[in-house]
């Protein structure tokens, strides 16, 4: 899944106009009625008829676009800029973030508690909104950033014990939907009012188009905390870990799949979602995307182009010669296409079976042996259930089976095989591979 936002400019209207930023997305995306936007969204404009109606949730301001034609999507949304929008939460709604006495655990509560006293800060949880929330909540971010490890790849926490409370007291490792549910848990013990927030980290630009792009594994989770300001935003998650995992690739691989993505973007953009005087554009661009390919596919895209030139003004071959030229230029762009695309296929079935910190023999080997685990991910993503990249296995199997427990049966087994083989150094013999065969022939029917 892509989502590009680009765009951090003003309208042209009044000073209301003037005090929105204005995001023009292009979507690909699989997830039925999902419309992305910076939030406060205030106006949505869709291209073309791509979408019967959107649907605004008047409470958190969430789109939801309805009877969606086509994965590929194209609007415009124009949002209140930060600090506006939160003002604007009423403390009626805000009141919904405390927990009713009771429901929070006493051991969280008495944790809470201890963090409090030793940053010499107190509260009375029966207490409305008070001075020092924005202190207790800093207090229990920098607890949490200070004393838990950031993981995807988690324990399965045993039937009946809240993941909240082996996050916090046992193995105290997780990603950022456990840093984000336990910080907001421990301030609603003590009275603040708190709410956990799920939404997209937007950190990887593309020079070649002059868009940023959001991808799946960039979803992260964080907390708004109701202080005297309205609501404030707290990441208790690790800066450097999160800052790793969503840093912008680097290199020449990182020009390669920029060039890609833009090309991508151009035939969604010009070619899928538009009509026919803007599918004509796109192709006058094919050559000029080179410039953007770094210092040695710069030399390379100045020795095509300076090739074309000459036979242009030689016309060496007539206008037949300048047809032939322009097919193989496409040719290259679409070798270089497919190269990219592999590379980063490959770059996304290591990242699915959490294989980057093995050898490149042993990637080679896992790969053939986990297909099966990717196989049943594709059959997954064609039902319309497909796995977070985030998320680790064990946390995406319990959702599902949860979910449906008949139709999603032979997920769980499937999921405990990949663990078996690629953390308990199990082989993939012939039982293991026909108990594969007969669970993906299961679940292929059922869904």
């Amino acid at each position: 899944q892509k989502d590009d936002e680009s765009g951090d400019r003003s309208g042209s209207g009044g000073n209301g106009e003037r005090s929105l930023l204005v995001q023009q997305i292009t979507l690909r995306s699989d997830m039925p009625g999902t419309l992305f936007a910076v939030f406060s969204p205030r106006k949505i404009t869709v291209d073309g008829e791509q979408l019967k109606s959107v649907q605004v949730n008047h409470v958190d301001h969430a789109l939801q676009g309805q009877e969606r034609d086509s994965e590929n999507l194209s609007y415009t949304v124009r949002s209140s800029r930060a600090g506006a929008a939160e003002r604007e939460f009423s403390s009626t709604y805000a009141r919904g973030g405390v927990l009713p006495p009771g429901r929070s655990s006493e051991r969280v509560r008495r944790l809470t508690q201890s963090i409090l006293e030793q940053n010499g800060l107190e509260r009375d949880p029966s207490k409305d909104t008070l001075p020092q929330d924005d202190e207790i909540a800093q207090a229990v971010q920098r607890y949490l950033r200070e004393n838990c490890t950031y993981s995807l790849n988690l324990p399965r926490v045993p039937r009946g014990v809240d993941p909240i409370i082996a996050f916090l007291f046992d193995n105290r490792e997780g990603h950022c939907e456990y840093f984000a549910s336990a910080m907001c848990a421990m301030l609603r013990s003590a009275g603040v009012r708190a709410r956990v927030i799920t939404g997209y980290r937007v950190s990887e630009y593309n020079p070649v188009g002059g868009y940023y792009v959001v991808r799946q594994k960039n979803a992260h989770a964080w907390v708004e905390v109701w202080t005297e300001n309205g609501w404030g935003t707290f990441d208790p998650s690790p800066p450097a870990d999160i800052q790793e995992i969503h840093r912008s690739p680097e290199g020449l691989a990182a020009v390669m799949r920029n060039i890609y993505d833009y090309i991508e973007f151009q035939w969604i953009a010009k070619v899928v979602t538009y009509d026919t005087t803007q599918q004509e554009d796109v192709f006058g661009a094919v050559v000029g995307w080179f410039r953007w390919a770094g210092d040695a596919a710069k030399q390379l895209a100045w020795k095509i182009m300076g090739w074309l030139r000459s036979l242009r003004e030689s016309w060496v071959f007539g206008p037949l010669g300048l047809v032939l030229a322009g097919l193989m230029v496409m040719v290259i762009a679409l070798g270089l296409m497919l190269l990219v695309q592999t590379v980063l296929r490959h770059r996304r079935s290591v990242q699915l079976l959490q294989l980057g910190d093995v050898s490149k023999s042993d990637q080679k080997r896992l790969t053939t042996h986990l297909a099966f685990y990717l196989q049943m991910l594709r059959l997954l993503h064609r039902a319309g259930h497909r796995k977070p990249e985030w998320q680790p296995p064990a946390a995406f199997a319990d959702r599902l089976v949860q979910h449906d427990p008949e139709r999603f049966a032979d997920v769980r087994p499937l999921t405990d095989l990949f663990y078996e083989i690629r953390f308990g150094d199990r082989p993939l013999d012939k039982d293991r591979a026909q108990r594969v065969q007969q669970h993906l022939d299961q679940l292929r029917q059922s869904i």
